[in-house]
């Protein structure tokens, strides 16, 4: 479960989906079209593929930086919690993994 922004050290938590809070200022939507319902199943048949990334939060819990679609089909498949791997990385790079470009 290692995506090309992994690295092989980097480990997988299983957090419960109660503690992941979304990236404020997330740019694309979480829609539930029928491209989210095919994601459901795939969550309901195989799990979840590709761990989501995120960072800790000041206040607790954890800040979504990638994978908010994958959460919600987590939700909407009745799991508890889901793959991440937690790194630390202040705004300035959490923007660059979500949108891809430098502010």
């Amino acid at each position: 479960m290692i995506d090309a922004q992994t690295s092989p050290d980097e480990k997988v938590h299983r957090i419960p989906l109660s503690e992941l809070h979304p990236f404020p200022g997330h740019p694309f939507s979480v829609r539930e079209d029928e491209a989210m319902r095919e994601t459901v199943e795939s969550v309901k048949a195989y799990g979840i593929l590709v761990p989501a990334v995120a960072r800790p939060r000041e206040e607790g819990g954890y800040e979504l930086v990638s994978g908010h679609r994958r959460k919600r089909a987590c939700e909407l498949a009745g799991l508890d919690t889901m793959p991440v791997i937690v790194q630390e990385m202040d705004r300035d790079s959490a923007i660059i993994v979500t949108t891809g470009e430098k502010r």
